[in-house]
């Protein structure tokens, strides 16, 4: 067995779709390289006639949005009605907010932006894997630290995921936007509770939701919400905005569509008010953020 295909474990029959011919053969080789049987298309029409020879058999698409005959999103409700149980997944150069929002409640696996690397290409095939077997997505020793960790993430919800990686990107986007620290953000925007050491600002509590292994089994998601949008009012424009606003969406629209599903620690008595001095240059998010009833 080949080095790949032992570390993935994936073997599964994939369809990639691209309009790009380049591309395409740059992925193929990629995914063949993954232990990945790979059939390629490069039109809608040539995806459903392979699609059509074993319909079954193909377990992953993969596949840019927009093509000249259609688009992913009206391929995949096709392939679904002959194969209900078909994982997809969309690799873009042209990913936008309204598209990421469209593929998660098409129920997507994962929405990658080109280009992308070996590792991200093989972590969504894990995923794809775990969905469709009920696997773990890699083999986990807990007599070892690394293997305790990967238990911790095996263990969490997707929902836990998605709240330390918002929390992680608004962050990185306040450190990026201010130069200052995450300390700085959690005094400035009174969600969490700080330590003044040696003259620097600490915050424990969000440290804590910064890394999986350290979230709370039960936290506060409202906290972490509340404060991707303090860092979207309060930084500039940036290409680095779409990520946050992406995972904001999702996480509002599990929240709001069944609470009960989400284990929580009541929040504090109230929030306090923003401050009201100039942290920069303000704007408001660069897509509206709605909240599904």
């Amino acid at each position: 067995m080949k080095k790949s295909e032992r570390e993935t474990g994936l073997n599964l029959k994939t369809l990639l779709l691209d309009d790009d011919l380049e591309m395409l053969n740059v992925q193929t080789q990629k995914l063949i390289g993954l232990g990945l049987d790979v059939e390629s298309a490069d039109s809608m029409q040539r995806a459903r006639m392979l699609f059509k020879q074993d319909p079954m058999g193909i377990k992953v698409l993969i596949t840019e949005i927009n093509f000249q005959d259609g688009d992913a999103f009206a391929l995949i409700k096709w392939m679904r009605k002959k194969n209900p149980n078909m994982i997809s997944v969309i690799l873009t150069g042209d990913a936008d907010l309204p598209s990421a929002i469209t593929a998660i409640k098409l129920g997507f696996a994962d929405y990658l932006e080109k280009p992308v690397s070996m590792k991200e290409l093989q972590n969504a095939l894990l995923k794809c894997r775990k969905m469709i077997e009920g696997l773990p997505a890699a083999d986990v020793h807990t007599d070892t630290r690394a293997g305790r960790n990967a238990a911790i993430k095996t263990w969490r919800p997707q929902w836990h995921l998605d709240l330390v990686q918002l929390m992680n990107e608004s962050v990185k986007y306040w450190q990026y936007s201010t130069r200052t620290n995450r300390g700085e953000l959690a005094k400035r925007s009174g969600l969490w509770a700080i330590q003044i050491e040696r003259n620097s600002i600490r915050a424990r509590t969000m440290d804590r939701y910064t890394e999986i292994e350290t979230l709370p089994q039960h936290p506060h998601w409202d906290k972490v919400l509340e404060t991707a949008r303090f860092v979207l009012r309060h930084c500039p424009p940036s290409s680095q905005r779409f990520e946050i606003e992406v995972l904001l969406y999702r996480l509002q629209r599990l929240m709001s569509a069944d609470e009960s599903d989400f284990p929580r620690t009541p929040p504090a008595p109230s929030i306090p008010e923003e401050p009201g001095e100039a942290l920069a240059p303000v704007s408001g998010p660069s897509h509206n953020i709605p909240v599904e009833p």
